[in-house]
Formats: C-alpha cells, sequence, structure tokens
C-alpha cells in the first residue's frame, strides 16, 4: 500500500487563503480565526507603538516649547535693565563732561557701548527664542492635529473641506477669532462644534418646513365618502340588473 495515499473515506481538509505581510497563503480554514486574531493583535500593537511615538514626540515639542516661554521673561527683565542703564546716561551732560573729565567721558563711552553690544545681543537671543517658540507650538500643533484627523472622520460623515469651512464660518459667527481656530485641534471640541452646527442648521429649517405645511393646499374631505356612495349605487344596479 502506498502510505501517500489517504485512506478511503477520510474527508479532505478544507483550507482557505490567508494574506499576512503581503503573501498568499493556504491554511487549514480552522486555524483561520486564531491567525486572524493573531494578525489583529499585531496590527494594533503597530498602532500603538505608532501611538506611543506621536504622543512621545508631542510631549517633546511641548516641553521645549515650555522651556522656552520662560527663558523669554528673563531676555525681556535683562534688556529692560540695560535699557535703565542706559537712561542713566541720558541725564549726563556728555559735552560738559567731555570738556571737564575726559578720563570719564572715555569711560562712559566706552560703559555705553559695552552696554549696547550687550543689549543686541540680549535682542538677538529674545528674537531667537520666540521664533523657536513658535516653530515648536506649530509642529505640537500639527502632530495634536495628525493624532485627532482619524478620530474627525470617523465621527463625522463626509468630512472634508466643505465641512471644514462651514465649521470656520460658523465658528467665526459665533465669537471664535481665527487665531483660536487654528488652536482648535482636540477631536472632541471639533466634534462638539459640529454637533452645534447641526443643531443650529436644523433649528433653521424649522421655520420653512413649518411655512411649507400651512401653505399646502386644503385635503378635499368629500373624497372619500365619494368612493362609498359609489359602491352603494354600483350594488343597486347590480341588484336591478338580476331583477330584469
Amino acid at each position: 500500500t502506498d502510505p501517500k495515499t489517504e485512506p478511503e473515506g477520510q474527508p479532505e481538509t478544507e483550507t482557505v487563503d490567508f494574506e499576512t505581510d503581503g503573501k498568499q497563503y493556504k491554511v487549514p480554514k480552522e486555524l483561520e480565526p486564531y491567525l486572524l486574531r493573531d494578525k489583529d493583535y499585531r496590527h494594533k500593537t503597530m498602532e500603538l507603538a505608532e501611538e506611543r511615538k506621536s504622543v512621545e514626540a508631542l510631549k517633546a515639542n511641548y516641553s521645549a516649547a515650555y522651556k522656552v516661554a520662560t527663558e523669554l521673561p528673563q531676555y525681556a527683565a535683562a534688556i529692560q535693565l540695560v535699557d535703565a542703564q542706559l537712561a542713566q546716561y541720558q541725564q549726563v551732560n556728555m559735552q560738559q563732561l567731555k570738556e571737564t573729565d575726559w578720563v570719564a567721558y572715555s569711560n562712559a563711552q566706552h560703559e555705553i557701548r559695552n552696554l549696547m553690544d550687550h543689549k543686541n545681543a540680549l535682542v538677538g537671543q529674545f528674537q531667537n527664542a520666540a521664533a523657536t517658540l513658535v516653530n515648536n507650538e506649530q509642529a505640537a500643533t500639527q502632530q495634536a492635529l495628525a493624532r485627532s484627523m482619524p478620530i474627525v472622520r470617523k465621527a463625522i460623515p463626509n468630512w472634508g473641506a466643505e465641512t471644514q469651512q462651514a465649521l470656520a464660518k460658523y465658528a467665526q459667527d459665533n465669537g471664535y477669532t481665527p487665531q483660536e481656530l487654528s488652536r482648535l485641534v482636540d477631536a472632541r471640541d471639533v466634534q462638539i462644534l459640529h454637533k452645534a452646527y447641526m443643531y443650529d442648521k436644523l433649528q433653521a429649517k424649522r421655520p420653512e418646513t413649518a411655512k411649507v405645511v400651512a401653505n399646502a393646499p386644503p385635503v378635499n374631505k368629500s373624497t372619500a365618502p365619494r368612493s362609498s356612495a359609489n359602491e352603494v349605487e354600483l350594488k343597486k344596479a347590480m341588484a336591478r340588473l338580476q331583477k330584469t
């Protein structure tokens, strides 16, 4: 007997096509649910890993922005201190000092130049820190928006440019500024705004519906009884026909 030949009467194992990592495999059908669960688990694990990366990057940008934001007041205070020192020299009559005490005049001029150089350096550092803060805030906003958009698209049907423009106009009509709208990146806030927009849109249509109903032609109540009267007359005619 050929050992490779299956015994008669033994059913063949039913197989199904299963795709993973871009490749097709034939697997026993009873294993398909387990393989699907494993595939789903690996997919969710990858999504969580990407989510963690996004959150870590978001935290890094916000931390950097916070650090720079705390440095800006320090630069501003240092600039104000230099301005106060320069203001003291403005009260001195430099021409008279030059004529009476050349050494003091020379020292004063040297100190003024040092203060001006120091102030310019502080102003440059302040501007660089401000630009860094703006860049970090924009990066954090873009990352938060990227995390929220999948949730928004899933929660709001037909989400697209037209819906965004309608929501933006509705928000501005209700007091939102463009700057506030640019920071509206939380999916929960967008969904609440959309619900308010749809509710007000529905309320605005109610007077039109009531007007259409009020202008509708009245129902002719005599139509229904006519049908019954016609049936009675028909029965009478049939009776007379039978008698004839």
